[in-house]
């Protein structure tokens, strides 16, 4: 299942990348999540680990994700094979006039629940993905 959302803000696409790789700000803008954390030692990197928790239509998610690619400031990619809903989850930053374009990509393989929800979780969750931009815009904004 492919969800996409594209948002364009009107900030330095190195001050967007640096929000979106902080992963100690990550719960204030991806609003579902209770958790995120690294789990690797050292600044964040291709290779790095973090763990992520959130609810999405009353079902507890947990995922440990790995970072596949790392290219500052225009690409991030985590993935994980774990869990009820393996996935690849990408932001793809680019600029646009003089503000940035944010592309969040998820490709997920739901099991379970989640799997027969089809639709209506793919409807819920390109609906948080678009919520989710709006709350990193609006934490861009008031920096």
């Amino acid at each position: 299942m492919e969800m996409v959302v594209e948002r364009v803000v009107e900030h330095p696409i190195d001050t967007v990348f640096d929000l979106i790789a902080d992963q100690t700000k990550t719960t204030q803008w991806c609003l579902a999540l209770t958790e995120c954390k690294l789990t690797t030692d050292g600044a964040i990197d291709q290779g790095s680990k973090r763990v992520v928790s959130r609810k999405f239509l009353g079902v507890k998610l947990d995922w440990e994700f790995d970072l596949d690619a790392f290219e500052r400031p225009r690409v991030m990619t985590w993935s994980t094979k774990k869990g009820k809903a393996p996935m690849v989850d990408t932001y793809t930053l680019e600029e646009a006039g003089s503000g940035t374009r944010i592309r969040h990509f998820i490709d997920t393989q739901p099991t379970g629940l989640l799997a027969l929800l089809g639709p209506i979780a793919k409807a819920k969750g390109t609906e948080d993905m678009a919520k989710d931009l709006a709350a990193l815009e609006g934490l861009l904004d008031a920096a």
